[in-house]
């Protein structure tokens, strides 16, 4: 018995801290997320173990001796064990038996007391941040559910614009790793809170009505975004002064919020980032397209390539169609993506976007484009390249393949396919690494007789998309709301994504028209010529049609957004007086 237990006390001891070691090297893995109880556990059941054959020596009942065991091992844990108990008990023991209860029994009286002092500290620590909390009762305050590298970014862009503000992170754990001590540091140089706590665990209610508690559901698991987002409404929904923002890109996510209930908060807002980037590359960039064109037969030819048809590059297609709806303008479209079903799985996201009886078509007061999806085409391949040689010359290209690396690796490509014929695109590629970001745009390479560069547009990185001026200030997002106030209230605005969407689309295109200089678009409606406010609302109509359409609706009698039928996806002559109204812009 005596020398079981100690193997078993060894062992146990040592299974946990190979059970952390293992934890610590894998960050990602979120199944054990607080080290210190997990080691308090360990050393706990260890003395057990060491006590049960010292405790059973005395009184030969097993019950009796595994309670007693159990008594002197909370004894080591609150310092009030006497190590001359262990010594006395063990006297009568073989010599290397005798060593060895002594010494680990010195161990574990000098680790349990260690583990406790570790707890008492986090306990203080905790009750710290809580109090520096309260005594910031007047601040604007951001909450972040997850310290990682999308908060970190924000927090950061929010110091530079508002010194005074209190930021504060949760369910921040102290990981024996590079990058977690990195994150740290850096939360700390921001003089941020960090709370051990999960978001939803802690009360903030404890603020002033009149200041700004902004939470923001920012972790890494989606499903957590929202579960966290439902459950900080239901605590927060009588607080006016309360925003939510919960990232999350899934279908899901929209319903969820859709449903529930809000109160008296003003906003809980899904952030797609993906989405996001798409917008803001084209409400800040987009003219550019329509300046990289070739004639023919009188009108200016955008002709699109999107390499990629994962999320970034699905959305920017879609985006694309309803653009490039422009007086002067015609538009094509070729998508390459190594899925043998990616034009079916597009067809399916836009059933009329890729009817026949559309795409490639001439109808009056209909969007009018021509949309091409190669499937099964890898990028790495000569079937690829071969396939650049086929597409009509690109004046547009997006590359999204979902690793930066990849991106970088083909962009670079098609720019020097491309450069064999004396012919320069427009191309933009996701880069989500700020660092190399700037770098790569600067990236040159020696013909040697000189130096040239890529000029390759490298957007979406993290310390650009996560930042104030994208998240919380949107210019483009203050665009959209000034138009859907034109028919809507701000609360539908943000209720509703369909409103949001179109809203933010509807402004893009605003700006392009603009820039393209169409006629009289900077003058009020009600005072535009006949013929050019006709033209505006027919524009108008076969931009919204587009858009509509990429947003899977189709034509139906009667509107029904869940079916995603629309009665008004008909040209433009065939509305009446009333819906041609409603495209004055």
């Amino acid at each position: 018995m005596w020398k079981l237990s100690i193997l078993l006390s060894i062992g146990v001891l040592a299974a946990t801290l190979l059970l952390l070691m293992i934890t610590v090297r894998h960050t990602n893995n979120r199944t054990i997320t607080r080290p210190l109880p997990v080691f308090m556990a360990g050393t706990f059941l260890s003395s057990v173990f060491l006590f049960y054959p010292i405790c059973q020596s005395g009184n030969g009942n097993v019950p009796i001796s595994v309670l007693e065991a159990i008594h002197s091992s909370v004894k080591l844990f609150v310092v009030d064990s006497d190590f001359g108990m262990v010594r006395d008990q063990v006297e009568n023991l073989e010599g290397g038996l005798k060593s060895l209860y002594q010494i680990w029994g010195a161990i574990l009286i000098t680790l349990c007391p260690v583990s406790t002092f570790g707890v008492v500290l986090s306990f203080f620590k905790s009750a710290l941040c809580y109090q520096q909390y309260l005594l910031h009762f007047f601040t604007e305050t951001y909450i972040f559910s997850e310290l990682n590298e999308k908060s970190l970014a924000l927090a950061e862009s929010l110091r530079k614009s508002n010194k005074k503000c209190l930021l504060i992170f949760t369910d921040v754990f102290d990981m024996d790793d590079e990058n977690s001590y990195e994150m740290i540091g850096r939360a700390n140089a921001l003089g941020a809170l960090c709370f051990k706590k999960d978001i939803v665990t802690i009360d903030f209610s404890l603020h002033s009505r009149k200041s700004l508690i902004y939470f923001m559901a920012i972790g890494v698991d989606e499903n957590e975004n929202i579960s966290q987002t439902l459950r900080l409404a239901e605590r927060y929904k009588e607080y006016e002064n309360v925003r939510i923002d919960t990232f999350a890109k899934s279908m899901e996510a929209e319903l969820l919020l859709r449903t529930a209930d809000k109160g008296k908060i003003k906003m809980i807002r899904r952030m797609n980032d993906v989405q996001s980037l798409i917008a803001r590359v084209l409400y800040e960039t987009g003219n550019k397209i329509f300046e990289h064109t070739e004639e023919k037969d009188g009108k200016k030819v955008i002709s699109a390539l999107i390499v990629g048809m994962g999320n970034h590059g699905l959305e920017m297609a879609k985006a694309l169609v309803w653009l490039c709806q422009m007086t002067g303008y015609s538009f094509e479209m070729n998508i390459i993506d190594k899925n043998t079903n990616a034009a079916e799985k597009f067809e399916m996201l836009c059933p009329e976007l890729m009817s026949e009886k559309y795409n490639g078509v001439h109808i009056d007061g209909e969007p009018e484009y021509k949309i091409t999806v190669h499937s099964g085409v890898d990028a790495n391949t000569s079937t690829f390249r071969k396939l650049l040689d086929e597409i009509v010359r690109p004046s547009y290209v997006f590359v999204s393949l979902g690793s930066d690396e990849q991106n970088v690796k083909t962009s670079t490509d098609i720019r020097s396919h491309y450069a064999i014929y004396e012919f320069q695109p427009r191309i933009q590629a996701v880069m989500r690494n700020s660092g190399q970001r700037e770098a790569l745009y600067y990236a040159k390479y020696n013909d040697s007789s000189r130096t040239q560069s890529y000029e390759i547009d490298f957007v979406g990185d993290i310390k650009t998309s996560y930042s104030q001026q994208v998240i919380l200030n949107s210019e483009v997002e203050r665009k959209a709301l000034e138009r859907h106030l034109m028919w809507g209230s701000e609360e539908s605005f943000w209720a509703y994504e369909y409103n949001y969407r179109s809203s933010v689309a509807s402004a893009i295109h605003l700006k392009m028209k603009h820039l393209c200089k169409i006629p009289y678009t900077d003058v009020e409606p009600e005072k535009r010529p006949f013929e050019h406010r006709d033209a505006l609302r027919k524009l108008e109509h076969c931009r919204w049609s587009a858009y509509v359409r990429s947003e899977g609706y189709t034509y139906g009698p009667v509107r029904n957004d869940l079916a995603k039928k629309h009665p008004c996806l008909v040209p433009y002559d065939q509305l009446n007086e009333t819906e041609k109204a409603k495209d004055d812009v």
